[in-house]
């Protein structure tokens, strides 16, 4: 089924909604550059540097604003895990939003994230 687009997310696609279409484009240019990614080597080798690209300058803005956590695209996918499950409750929903084959990926992602339900919920309990 692939991931639900908000509207958030809707607004930053339609920033790059002129850009010419190609049959195999994709959503942002950030690959481009990349002649020939039909070889799966070839397009995971040039997604793993494009990561490491982006993540160089995530650590700029970590260091510009004085952030004490190592920022890196995958942390963002964990904190968007961790704040769907905290809003929605439940594990299941967050793994067929994030696209995950077995819950225990899932778990993986939320673990380490303060369990602040399970805390108040056994507050309440005494």
């Amino acid at each position: 089924a692939g991931v639900p687009i908000v509207d958030k997310a809707t607004a930053i696609l339609d920033r790059y909604d002129d850009r010419p279409k190609k049959p195999q484009a994709r959503v942002f240019p950030i690959l481009d550059q990349y002649d020939d990614l039909d070889d799966d080597e070839a397009l995971q080798k040039a997604i793993e540097s494009r990561n490491v690209r982006v993540n160089d300058w995530l650590k700029d803005v970590q260091e510009k604003a004085g952030v004490e956590t190592h920022l890196t695209f995958h942390l963002a996918r964990h904190s968007a895990a961790w704040k769907l499950y905290r809003e929605m409750g439940d594990i299941y929903k967050v793994k067929r939003i994030l696209g995950h084959s077995r819950v225990e990926v899932t778990e993986d992602y939320l673990r380490g994230f303060p369990d602040t339900e399970m805390d108040d919920e056994y507050r309440d309990v005494f």
